[in-house]
């Protein structure tokens, strides 16, 4: 009987430690975290030189502003991986893969540290606007629309998500440069800072005036031609 009692006894202490949360479907402690920068890639090492990584529909993954992941924890705090220079956070949330083919295998996710801030502590804050829309129903294009395309002077797409009205302050937070097609904006739109893109052309820098420029560019191009002129004449008077 003593024999009997031992053995159950034994078997309920072994039952109790298999089906313990710490040996079973463990899950990793995790925290949200939100992306404060305009875009950025995740990679499958603690590094930017390692590979991108690719989501379940073999599209390459990007977290865009305000965007909610989650980052592995430990005792509270996130678990920091790479090294002084470059540091990361592993994402727990997502299933990601390492290539966009067929067979691609799944992999770990690492994101950069400066690109996101824990969720409890993000504040929004608006940037002191440098420049404003100076014409009405102005498109306003990001990288994470389903509106109409068009394509930025680097190559990459971007979509129509709405548009800005005339008077509109907004943030050149790349600078300006009015020989470029587009140019990256940050806008207050529907109570919420969102960044994207403008058509240069639709845009008045603070203390700058378009006209100038106009005028400066004609005179550039006025000296360029009567140059060239003086060049050819005194290369025919030499023959």
């Amino acid at each position: 009987m003593k024999k009997v009692v031992m053995f159950l006894a034994l078997l309920v202490a072994f039952i109790s430690v298999a089906i313990s949360p710490n040996c079973v479907n463990a899950e990793v402690a995790s925290a949200d975290f939100v992306c404060i920068v305009n875009y950025c890639y995740l990679y499958s090492a603690p590094s930017t030189s390692s590979a991108k990584v690719y989501t379940t529909s073999k599209t390459l993954a990007k977290v865009f502003h305000k965007d909610i992941v989650k980052v592995e924890c430990e005792d509270d705090a996130p678990v920091v991986y790479g090294n002084e220079n470059a540091q990361f956070y592993k994402l727990t949330d997502t299933t990601y893969y390492d290539s966009a083919e067929e067979d691609a295998q799944v992999c770990e996710a690492y994101i950069y540290a400066g690109a996101v801030t824990q969720k409890a502590s993000y504040v929004q804050i608006t940037p002191s606007f440098n420049a404003e829309i100076n014409s009405e129903d102005v498109v306003f294009y990001q990288k994470n629309g389903d509106g109409e395309e068009t394509t930025l002077d680097d190559g990459t797409k971007a979509f129509a998500t709405g548009t800005l009205s005339f008077g509109t302050r907004i943030y050149l937070y790349q600078g300006y440069d009015f020989s470029r097609s587009f140019t990256a904006i940050a806008a207050v739109v529907d109570g919420d800072l969102q960044y994207g893109y403008v058509k240069t052309e639709a845009i008045q820098p603070d203390g700058i005036n378009p006209m100038i420029i106009y005028a400066i560019t004609i005179a550039l191009g006025c000296i360029g031609i009567i140059t060239a002129l003086l060049f050819m004449k005194n290369k025919k008077k030499k023959v």
